[in-house]
């Protein structure tokens, strides 16, 4: 499986082996820039599609590195009650942001 080196300027995406011991830091061959290192199932959107990649920044910016988001199944109160469910990844900036307040809410450790 391995992870992905992704650069933000010129909207890439390499995927890379397994060894995460072995991850130095890079530079894109394209534009020289540094890229970034994230989950394997990281899905880049097309170069094209320059608002998913300002979603994708965005959620980098934010402390979300792309593995999977498991979302807390709520009562008709809207309270947690143990079990979890895959949770669904923003497309729209407008889910981006409501989507970093629900995790960070979820998730209290990733806010300090």
């Amino acid at each position: 499986m391995g992870y992905k080196r992704v650069c933000i300027k010129c909207r890439t995406a390499f995927s890379q082996g397994n060894d995460y011991n072995n991850t130095k830091e890079s530079t894109c061959s394209t534009c020289g820039d540094t890229t970034l290192i994230l989950h394997q199932k990281f899905k880049p959107p097309k170069k094209s599609e320059i608002n998913k990649w300002k979603v994708v920044q965005f959620l980098i910016e934010n402390g979300f590195d792309y593995s999977t988001y498991w979302e807390p199944l709520r009562d008709k109160k809207g309270n947690p009650f143990g079990a979890m469910a895959y949770g669904a990844l923003p497309e729209t900036m407008k889910d981006a942001k409501s989507f970093i307040l629900k995790v960070k809410s979820d998730y209290p450790e990733l806010s300090k």
